[in-house]
């Protein structure tokens, strides 16, 4: 990953052009003031990428947790399970 770093006087003169590099090569920009980093520019698109592998790691995680305290369920069990709902459901309908 390739970071930019920019004063944040480069992104008060020239914020558009900013949002723009961060956009068209997909990878963020580090504003920095007095020296330290204090914000970063990300595009939208790459932002809800990361969004979205955090969420499933957390998933992930939730899974790994729940095994761990024995919270299993056999394939089997899930599909009569989910059977029994799609029959309520439907006769419900």
């Amino acid at each position: 990953m390739s970071l930019s770093i920019e004063p944040i006087s480069h992104l008060k003169k020239h914020s558009a052009d900013v949002v723009n590099k961060a956009k068209e090569t997909q990878q963020p920009v580090m504003i920095t003031q007095n020296g330290k980093a204090v914000a970063m520019v990300v595009d939208v698109e790459s932002w809800q990428k990361q969004e979205d592998s955090l969420n499933m790691l957390k998933l992930v995680l939730q899974g790994e947790r729940d095994i761990q305290k024995g919270l299993l369920r056999s394939h089997e069990e899930v599909r009569e399970r989910m059977q029994k709902r799609l029959k309520r459901l439907r006769s419900d309908s």
